[in-house]
């Protein structure tokens, strides 16, 4: 073989290596901070999606100190009443956010498009206390 074609050779592999050793710093699962979940005291508004009219259990949406996020509203027998109380409000008050005893968990619902969201299960309306979030589970 040619020595300049074997010379061609050798740099655009050592270039490709190269760019492939300096490529930038992506999220490993240390880097990321464990979820919010469990039971506790969280913040759920109100914010139906106008693609999800059909699941009225998808309007709400916790806030948290990380964010917010669309959750699955899971009624049970001992929280139907807490759940279509719930409904009835975000009715009445469309801007509505309430404070609700409930347990948020780690596993998600699916739902259309291959998305999802975590499973909330509120157990009773609490007072509103911004200074106390906190999650006791």
């Amino acid at each position: 073989m040619n020595c300049k074609l074997m010379m061609k050779r050798s740099l655009m592999m050592v270039g490709c290596l190269a760019c492939l050793a300096c490529s930038s710093h992506r999220s490993t699962k240390s880097d990321l901070p464990e979820l919010v979940s469990g039971k506790g005291v969280y913040s759920l508004r109100y914010n139906p999606a106008s693609c999800l009219i059909a699941q009225p259990e998808l309007d709400f949406e916790i806030v948290h100190e990380q964010g917010t996020e669309r959750v699955y509203i899971e009624a049970s027998n001992e929280n139907n009443s807490v759940f279509e109380q719930l409904m009835s409000l975000a009715a009445q008050e469309p801007e509505g956010e309430w404070t609700i005893l409930g347990r948020l968990e780690k596993s998600v619902f699916s739902y259309s498009g291959g998305h999802h969201a975590r499973i909330f299960s509120p157990i009773e309306f609490v007072e509103k206390d911004p200074e106390n979030p906190e999650v006791t589970e």
